[in-house]
């Protein structure tokens, strides 16, 4: 077998709703304001949201704490891409690394922070733009991406590059 054969596989994970239960502090958060017109977050919740000292205390996903041997079983490249902004980066690593076993080696791709588009649009540019910055990635036909993920807005989307797995029941079924 060439090298040109090998298969190259992403593990692409989001973190809110995947790995970290945000789920009472996004209805905390979601109380607070209003929706916007098209029944989204605001400005306003987005802002709220990214407060790092609400992120801190979240508890790990139950079998999410099996992403890091899913990874180094399968020789994976992992990749978190998430809907909180720049400004959570530190918060994020702190959590990531705190609660799971990470490889050596391994991507966090963030909202910037001034976009205040949906998640659905957000994540999908951020996957696209991380590809264009690897040239690695540019015959990506025959690269495997393997998405974790918890909206089901997303999943679609994700289906339309490679294997969308629904959070958080994806983990009670992942077997190595």
């Amino acid at each position: 077998m060439c090298s040109s054969d090998l298969l190259m596989l992403f593990f692409i994970v989001d973190i809110d709703g995947t790995v970290c239960d945000t789920s009472d502090r996004y209805a905390e958060v979601d109380k607070m304001f209003p929706r916007g017109s098209n029944g989204e977050w605001t400005l306003e919740h987005q802002q709220e949201w990214m407060k790092p000292e609400g992120l801190t205390h979240a508890s790990l996903i139950p079998g999410a704490e099996k992403l890091g041997k899913l990874v180094k079983t399968y020789e994976a490249n992992l990749v978190f891409l998430t809907g909180r902004c720049e400004q959570c980066r530190p918060i994020t690593l702190w959590y990531l690394n705190h609660h799971l076993e990470l490889p050596a080696s391994w991507e966090l791709l963030m909202r910037g922070a001034t976009n205040v588009d949906s998640p659905t649009i957000c994540k999908e540019k951020a996957f696209l733009d991380w590809q264009k910055l690897n040239p690695s990635l540019a015959g990506f036909s025959r690269r495997s991406f393997v998405f974790f993920e918890d909206d089901q807005h997303m999943l679609p989307i994700w289906a339309k590059y490679g294997l969308a797995l629904k959070a958080p029941g994806c983990w009670s079924c992942c077997y190595f």
